[in-house]
């Protein structure tokens, strides 16, 4: 995260521009990055993902692809492999903390924030992640971290974050159900 920062920092995106962060370990199973984006903003979601591909290796049930869902609500978007930041987001959640180190723990501190801040998966546009995560870094300092978070945001154990809000932007829907409710 710290990298990442440093990058960001170099090169600012415009004012009214996403952010969007990709890991080098995925590909898009259906779809490209622009439309991943596009969908993302239709829909006014500020932080997104995509969903998870069958075959993608993941960690939490809500990030998994859902049959016939373009995007929908989600309480929860993983720090990685591709997150998407709205400016709003970008206000609220940037710069990374330093002490970041690979991210985990910020994804639980993004929803239990109450940010007013609308979360989101893209199923329209899933992606596949090719390989494990902490193959490269500690995973016991990154767990601690991340057991940190969700105690500081009064979760009692994590599955309570994997859920998804309940409103779905179905494929026979032109437009996302809460498009007027912002």
């Amino acid at each position: 995260m710290p990298l990442l920062q440093r990058l960001i920092d170099q090169k600012p995106p415009a004012e009214a521009a996403d952010i969007v962060i990709v890991d080098d370990d995925v590909r898009i199973a259906s779809g490209d990055l622009a439309r991943f984006i596009g969908l993302a903003q239709a829909a006014s979601l500020d932080v997104a993902q995509p969903a998870h591909a069958p075959g993608s290796i993941f960690t939490w049930r809500v990030t998994r692809q859902l049959p016939f869902s373009i995007v929908r609500l989600s309480r929860f978007v993983e720090v990685g492999p591709v997150v998407l930041f709205s400016p709003a987001a970008q206000g609220r959640f940037l710069p990374f903390p330093g002490a970041a180190r690979m991210g985990w723990g910020l994804d639980v501190q993004w929803a239990t924030s109450r940010s007013g801040l609308r979360f989101g998966v893209v199923d329209a546009v899933p992606m596949v992640h090719l390989a494990p995560v902490a193959v490269d870094y500690s995973m016991p300092q990154e767990e601690e971290q991340l057991d940190a978070a969700r105690i500081a945001g009064g979760i009692g154990s994590l599955p309570e974050l994997d859920v998804s809000l309940g409103p779905v932007w179905r494929s026979f829907q032109k437009e996302p159900p809460w498009a007027s409710s912002r």
